[in-house]
């Protein structure tokens, strides 16, 4: 077994804990989101891995897993289209993080490094996690007399129930799925093999209905609706493989040939168009009581009033469908109504 030696602390490299990724409430899960309190790391959004460094842009980062750089996609549409990223927390042993400064050993990249470290066990052990949001499932054993060591993670996560709850609603079937393994075998005492696979699929499938939104001052009150027809459907389906070979020459010269592959597939499909309307709205209490007086109850009827330069019914195949949603479609429209006593 090829012993690695800890190196000291280096100036401007941070040690960050991978068990905290279990408790930081992130909607994904990784570790990308333990980043965000270091010095000069702005985070996208909390539905993206990607995240910037002094300035830099998000795929200027550099990214390792047991000397091997991860090749991270630049995909043209990131946020909840996005899914899982590369690291698994539950695989992970230590991860080193520097936002300049590293050394050359690791690329010529500017903005930031980001070197993980997984598991090399002494024995079997394994965990699970099952949530409303997905879950995830890990093994690793040590076999041969310990000579042959691997660790393997499978992970599955669905943000159905948190997108639904957004401005927009609409049917969510997101699924984002991955399976990765690391295998290390010593061929001697001083030659070991490595090799690291991932699989990873994410699919993010949407069918909208309609968003409405209200902003303004109380006495200007404005409400934006928008309905939707069509539908959204991404898929972004990667393979990652890699070998390694570790010989420790002499006692201080420790050789790395490294060999990896990758490739993935992505497909995009929107079939999404949308008619708005921009108008005022107010709030008239009515009030009404029984014939003895003894009871009374009072409820708001919205009114809302929209301007003809603010309407507009696009030209396309669902006009029907415009049409039937507002009451005219080239002027002026006011409706009236009362909110349902759930509401």
């Amino acid at each position: 077994m090829i012993r690695r030696h800890p190196r000291g602390c280096e100036q401007g490299v941070d040690r960050i804990n991978p068990k905290l990724a279990r408790f930081n409430p992130s909607p994904l899960g990784g570790v990308e989101a333990l980043l965000g309190g270091q010095l000069g790391v702005v985070m996208r959004n909390e539905l993206s891995s990607g995240y910037s460094v002094r300035g830099g842009n998000f795929d200027e980062n550099l990214v390792y897993v047991n000397d091997i750089e991860v090749y991270r996609p630049f995909l043209v549409r990131a946020g909840q289209q996005e899914g899982l990223s590369f690291p698994n927390p539950d695989m992970i042993e230590r991860i080193t993080f520097s936002a300049g400064g590293f050394e050359a050993r690791y690329g010529d990249k500017m903005s930031s490094v980001l070197d993980i470290k997984y598991r090399r066990p002494r024995e079997f052990a394994g965990s699970a996690m099952a949530s409303l949001l997905g879950g995830a499932l890990h093994v690793e054993d040590a076999m041969f007399n310990m000579r042959l060591r691997h660790v393997t993670g499978v992970r599955y996560r669905t943000n159905q129930l948190l997108l639904g709850g957004g401005d927009v609603k609409g049917d969510y079937r997101p699924v984002y799925t991955d399976a990765q393994t690391y295998w290390t075998y010593d061929l001697t005492d001083k030659v070991e093999l490595g090799f690291l696979g991932l699989y990873s699929r994410n699919q993010y499938n949407v069918v909208p209905d309609d968003r409405q939104t209200e902003f303004g001052p109380f006495n200007q009150a404005l409400r934006f609706t928008v309905f939707f027809d069509g539908q959204e459907r991404t898929q972004f389906e990667t393979l990652f493989g890699a070998l390694n070979l570790n010989v420790q020459a002499r006692k201080d010269l420790l050789l790395k040939f490294i060999a990896s592959a990758y490739s993935t597939a992505e497909s995009e499909r929107f079939t999404i168009q949308g008619q708005y309307r921009l108008g005022e709205w107010s709030v008239i209490w009515a009030v009404s009581s029984s014939a003895g007086g003894a009871t009374s109850a009072s409820a708001p009827i919205w009114i809302t009033r929209a301007t003809s330069s603010m309407l507009r019914c696009t030209p396309w195949p669902t006009r029907a469908t415009c049409n039937a949603r507002r009451a005219t479609c080239n002027g002026a429209s006011i409706r009236a109504w009362r909110p349902s006593t759930t509401a």
